[in-house]
């Protein structure tokens, strides 16, 4: 699984995915023009019958916690670079 670019608002959207207690889990980032992407969140998703049932959103001092870096580097596949 990869991340994921979305474009919405100032700057484009990553989402990388991780676990964190042993649940799927998504690190958000936002990259701005010419920056680097900086994380902004970790949600943790709770999945029941194989759906999405509960999204608890942590901030940005848990995402290092669930094993992802506080930044991304420039990529050239993202929403900004099209």
């Amino acid at each position: 699984m990869g991340t994921h670019d979305a474009r919405r608002g100032p700057g484009s959207r990553r989402f990388v995915p991780t676990a964190a207690n042993r649940m799927p889990a998504v690190g958000g980032y936002v990259q701005r023009p010419g920056r680097r992407s900086t994380a902004r969140t970790c949600n943790v998703l709770r999945v029941a019958d194989g759906r999405i049932v509960e999204i608890a959103t942590f901030e940005t001092h848990l995402v290092a916690a669930c094993g992802l870096p506080l930044t991304l580097p420039h990529s050239a596949t993202s929403a900004t670079d099209r």
